[in-house]
């Protein structure tokens, strides 16, 4: 499945949605695509 998540430039996005998402098994079974190009 590709998922595409967006987030408010304002938000600690890093920290609280890239890293949870890279370090999960969403990104092991899924295609996740995050602002910024970042595919995981």
């Amino acid at each position: 499945m590709k998922i595409y998540i967006s987030h408010s430039s304002s938000y600690d996005y890093i920290n609280k949605i890239y890293n949870p998402i890279k370090k999960s098994d969403l990104s092991k079974t899924n295609t996740c695509f995050l602002v910024k190009n970042i595919v995981y």
